[in-house]
C-alpha cells in the first residue's frame, strides 16, 4: 500500500466508526429499556463493538447495518477464534446472543 491508499484506508474506518457509534447507543438505550442487568448490557455491547472490527478489517469495509449472515458466520468461525485471545465455547455463545439481540433489534428499527 502506499502512504494515500493507508490514509484513504484509514479515513474510510474513522468515517465507518463515527457512522456506527449512533447505532451503537440507540441499540445500547434499547438494552437497557428492556430491563437487562448492566453488566450484560455491556457485554452485549462490547460483543457487537469487537464485530465492528472484523467489518473493517478486510476489504471490502463494512458499516455495522451492512453486515449480514456471512459475515457472522466469518467472524465466528475465523476471525474471532483467530483474533481473540478469550475465545472459547462460552464466549462464541455469548457473541451468538448478541447477534441475536443486535439483528432482531436492528431489523425492528428499521421498520
Amino acid at each position: 500500500m502506499f502512504m494515500s491508499d493507508v490514509e484513504t484506508y484509514d479515513a474510510r474506518v474513522r468515517a465507518i466508526r463515527t457512522y456506527n457509534q449512533p447505532i451503537l447507543e440507540d441499540f445500547r438505550a434499547s438494552l437497557e429499556q428492556s430491563g437487562l442487568a448492566e453488566k450484560t448490557v455491556k457485554t452485549h455491547i462490547s460483543n457487537i463493538n469487537f464485530f465492528t472490527n472484523y467489518l473493517v478489517y478486510y476489504e471490502p469495509l463494512k458499516k455495522l447495518d451492512e453486515a449480514d449472515n456471512g459475515d457472522v458466520r466469518m467472524f465466528l468461525v475465523d476471525w474471532f477464534p483467530r483474533k481473540a485471545m478469550w475465545a472459547s465455547i462460552t464466549s462464541v455463545k455469548s457473541n451468538i446472543a448478541s447477534f441475536k439481540k443486535f439483528f432482531w433489534w436492528l431489523n425492528a428499527s428499521s421498520e
